[in-house]
């Protein structure tokens, strides 16, 4: 497996991005559902191509979707809509405390800053979302996350807010289809994505 970079001088018209949950469900013959939060969420994301002229992007585009070889290679890509947050959190913040896979609240330290609901961060290759606005109190600060921390790590890893890349892998291992029409303009066209971890 190869992980390819999403190179600069290409960019989507448009991106879809949500995160699927893994939850299970059940309901009685009373009509009560109980439901079960199952780890393994992954983020989803749908991207578009626009219209482009043959001599323009599109080689690029194309040469790039089929260097994922199906799914055998992964993507290392940003949120394309949020790649920094909304808060003004900047500078090299740090955990404060180690986390272990299932923990939703992160300590930060080294913090200039505040993060807000729906902000983006990285930590240990992982896209997690801020689920509510917190404020630093003397450069710590306590986060709400989601999904949940999926790997172990170290008191004083980094944690990344400026466009945190995480690995995607093609949903479809049939294969993309690259539209072409007559003229000199490309058809637009979109591939899935999911998040893969190692």
């Amino acid at each position: 497996m190869k992980v390819k970079a999403w190179p600069t001088g290409i960019a989507p018209a448009s991106v879809d991005i949500g995160l699927q949950q893994d939850v299970q469900v059940t309901r009685s013959r009373s009509g009560k559902h109980s439901s079960f939060e199952m780890p393994g969420a992954s983020w989803v994301m749908t991207l578009t191509f626009p219209n482009s002229a043959e001599w323009l992007s599109r080689p690029k585009v194309e040469a790039l979707i089929t260097s994922l070889r199906g799914g055998a290679n992964r993507l290392s890509a940003p949120h394309f809509g949020r790649p920094i947050p909304n808060g003004t959190l900047r500078g090299a913040p740090r955990l404060d405390a180690a986390v272990q896979p299932g923990a939703g609240q992160l300590r930060l330290k080294d913090c200039n800053g505040a993060l807000r609901a729906g902000d983006f961060i990285g930590l240990g290759g992982q896209l997690l979302m801020i689920e509510e606005d917190a404020a630093p109190t003397a450069g710590k600060m306590t986060v709400s996350v989601n999904p949940a921390v999926r790997v172990t790590s170290a008191i004083n890893s980094p944690v990344i807010w400026d466009r945190p890349h995480i690995l995607w892998i093609l949903r479809d291992k049939e294969g993309v289809k690259f539209p072409y029409r007559p003229g000199r303009m490309r058809p637009s066209f979109a591939i899935e994505l999911v998040e893969d971890w190692v």
